[in-house]
């Protein structure tokens, strides 16, 4: 099997006088998922948004099995995110919007698609405008779109929080799955009982860096 590895090597990332991250030197390797916590503003969301290329770090690389993330790759890289708010067209329905991302790649077809509206209870959405869906909805069509294609790193950023209980078991299992299957799992949330639940390994973003903390916060 293809080794699944994703490298921080001295990453920084800063805004002006405003230092987030120096000299970040981590490894997160397939099979294991990854909690990152720490208080608002620390950084969590920016340094997803760094590794799928929405942002450029201040200096070093982030590297995804042996290839160097940047914006001109990573739409061929095995990527899949869900950050902050779900970015989705308003204009288009459920099943717009997830056909809409699966034709730049075309690995996978609308059955394909169906099977995921269908595990997360969406089919009388599905032909629905994003814009006229509960934050619920919105939320399980981002997460979808963040593993649908068999994306082998997956990154969560906060999604549970406009979802009922039945909808987060229905995402825990299909994280253990995924840990099955050796994808690396980033997972960002302020939930203690999720983190503790749910990752291998936790980092706390602190003094500039990721720190190994203790899993029960």
């Amino acid at each position: 099997m293809i080794s699944n590895k994703l490298e921080l090597k001295n990453f920084c990332k800063s805004f002006k006088d405003n230092i987030l991250f120096q000299n970040v030197n981590v490894e997160f390797t397939g099979g294991n998922v990854y909690g990152i916590v720490g208080p608002n503003g620390c950084g969590k969301s920016v340094l997803l948004k760094c590794i799928c290329a929405l942002l450029n770090p201040t200096q070093g690389e982030i590297i995804y099995n042996n290839e160097i993330i940047t914006m001109n790759n990573i739409v061929k890289m095995n990527i899949g995110a869900s950050i902050e708010k779900p970015t989705l067209i308003d204009d288009l329905t459920v099943m717009q919007n997830l056909l809409f991302l699966a034709s730049f790649k075309k690995t996978i077809d609308k059955k394909e698609i169906n099977y995921w509206i269908e595990y997360f209870d969406l089919l009388k959405y599905k032909n629905k405008k994003i814009k006229e869906c509960s934050l619920g909805t919105k939320q399980k069509t981002a997460i979808i779109q963040a593993i649908m294609e068999d994306q082998n790193l997956i990154l969560l950023d906060e999604v549970t929080n406009s979802l009922d209980q039945k909808s987060k078991e229905k995402l825990f299992n299909l994280i253990e799955t995924l840990k099955e299957n050796k994808k690396i799992v980033i997972y960002v949330n302020h939930s203690k009982d999720e983190i503790n639940r749910l990752c291998d390994v936790v980092y706390k973003i602190e003094d500039e860096g990721l720190h190994l903390c203790e899993k029960f916060l």
